[in-house]
């Protein structure tokens, strides 16, 4: 979706930022009202003639507070936006006496000037971002609904550690990608003796033990389920489709938390697994739902790639592990640190 936009040149500031951002009650808030885990500091655009006046536009109503437990820190004003095209980040402006009209503080979940090879007096585009319409949310369930990474792990390590094999952090980041079919072609090396052989074996021995690393290890996630109950106290219709054979669904049924999905696609239902859209198109149609008002909710780039190809809007949230810069680069329209600031960005139609 493509707002308002305004072209500012970064500019340094006066350092004094990354104390800001790295209070708790900045970062806490700034996590729940725009589901953005600020990176240390800001990064300081200066804003001239039309730009300069459509800024001062914006400020003038600035949709989210931040409001200080102390009065001795400052209150600020926040808004959503996309920098540079890609990277999701959100305007703070400072409630302070004679804040400049030029100046502009950006926060994002990246170091900014690093992700964008920025330096001064480069031109920077932020695009103004409203709220997502829709009537139905669909949800990936590993790593979005469930908190399920130490348990996969887990799962890898217990199958890999007969064979002499280590996992390690790399295989799970390449892994979230979710563009490996096969995760033990990572773990084996290529020249291992019978490898094809060892597959099978390894494969078969991750399936045994999964119910119980499961069950041990993973969880829902905390306060999903007052996200799931604003969301349809709201109307929105909601489902879940994922690319496992759903074993985290138990801990969500343990939490009373199934009742809220009119529609559950795992693996089982379908002939092809994300990036192909064809769990999510079951779903819909299950649904009666359309693409164009539907949101995907996942974790990593198949979820991303997925719902553009269905022609549904995405929400990729960071609590599986995935790459922000990576996820909004593919398409996301909003990168979240978490679930709980979904229902902000949600407008219901």
């Amino acid at each position: 979706m493509t707002g308002e936009q305004i072209t500012g040149r970064v500019r340094a500031g006066a350092g004094e930022a990354a104390t800001f951002t790295g209070l708790d009650w900045v970062r806490s808030q700034l996590v729940r009202q725009v589901g953005i885990d600020p990176a240390p500091g800001t990064l300081n655009l200066i804003v001239a003639d039309a730009a300069r006046e459509r800024w001062l536009t914006w400020r003038e109503r600035l949709p989210i507070r931040l409001d200080p437990p102390d009065p001795a820190w400052c209150p600020g004003l926040v808004l959503p936006v996309r920098i540079a095209g890609c990277v999701p980040g959100a305007v703070i402006c400072p409630q302070v006496p004679d804040y400049p009209d030029e100046r502009i503080e950006i926060v994002a979940p990246v170091h900014l000037r690093t992700a964008l090879g920025l330096r001064d007096g480069d031109p920077v585009v932020i695009e103004r971002l409203a709220p997502l319409p829709a009537r139905t949310v669909l949800f990936d369930l590993d790593g979005t609904l469930v908190d399920s990474l130490r348990a996969y792990r887990r799962i890898a390590e217990a199958a890999a550690a007969p064979h002499g094999l280590a996992i390690t952090d790399e295989h799970i980041h390449r892994a979230l990608s979710g563009q490996h079919v096969n995760f033990w072609d990572l773990v084996v090396p290529a020249d291992h003796p019978g490898r094809e052989a060892l597959f099978d074996v390894l494969h078969r021995e991750a399936v045994r033990v999964t119910p119980a690393m499961i069950d041990t290890h993973a969880r829902a996630f905390p306060e999903i389920g007052t996200t799931l109950t604003d969301l349809a106290g709201r109307g929105f219709m909601l489902g879940i489709v994922t690319g496992s054979g759903g074993h985290g669904m138990a801990l969500l049924e343990a939490a009373r938390l199934l009742g809220h999905f009119r529609t559950v696609v795992t693996a089982y239902d379908v002939e092809r697994r994300k990036p192909d859209p064809q769990g999510l198109l079951l779903a819909l149609e299950r649904l009666g739902a359309t693409a164009r008002d539907s949101v995907y909710v996942g974790d990593s780039e198949v979820d991303v790639l997925a719902a553009r190809a269905a022609g549904m809007q995405a929400v990729a949230v960071l609590s599986g592990g995935g790459d922000c810069l990576r996820l909004a680069t593919l398409g996301a329209d909003r990168v979240l640190t978490d679930h709980r600031a979904l229902p902000a960005i949600l407008a219901a139609i």
